[in-house]
Parts: structure tokens; C-alpha cells; sequence
């Protein structure tokens, strides 16, 4: 099962999923965020991603001065978290 859920504080947004999944097991931690890096989790390899989803959602928050995190238990599941500033940083442009 997955959860969906949007934080607003005055500084920032976050946006957080989670799941009650295989979880990350901590040493590949690390490698999470590398492009096309794939984790080795043996009941992952019937469903192999490219390796590229984490590392542009990482860039996306960067551009708009923000950041994403993760925390992860394996057999409990993953929790990642997007925050971006509610303030576009200095040189970002708005589309209105």
C-alpha cells in the first residue's frame, strides 16, 4: 500500500510517499540516486526500472531549490520526500 501526502509549512511544500513495501536495504543506499544505478534486491528483479526516475526527480527539486530524501527499512518499507521552497529561488522564472 501507498500514501500520498502534501505538507505546507511558510517555508516550503512537501510532498511525501510512502510504502509498506521490500524497503532499501542501507547499502545500497548510497547508489539510490546515481543514474541508471538499479538496487540489487532479489525480489526487484522481476521489475527493473531504468535507473533514471530517482535521479531526475532529484535534479527537478534541485532546479527549484529544493531537495529529496529518503528513509528506508527493509521489510517495512520506503519513505521519500520532495521539499521545495515556497519562494522560487534567486534566477528560477514562474509560468503563470
Amino acid at each position: 500500500m501507498a500514501a500520498i501526502t502534501a505538507v505546507a509549512t511558510p517555508a516550503a511544500i512537501q510532498f511525501i510517499v510512502e510504502d509498506n513495501g521490500i524497503g532499501i536495504p542501507a547499502d545500497q543506499m548510497p547508489i539510490l540516486f546515481e543514474t541508471f544505478a538499479q538496487i540489487d534486491i532479489p525480489q526487484n528483479r522481476t521489475l527493473r526500472g531504468t535507473g533514471l526516475g530517482l535521479p531526475i526527480s532529484r535534479d527537478l527539486a534541485r532546479l527549484h531549490g529544493g531537495f529529496i530524501s529518503v528513509e528506508s527499512a527493509v521489510g517495512q518499507g520506503s519513505k521519500f520526500t520532495v521539499t521545495l521552497p515556497r519562494n522560487l529561488r534567486e534566477g528560477a522564472s514562474s509560468h503563470e
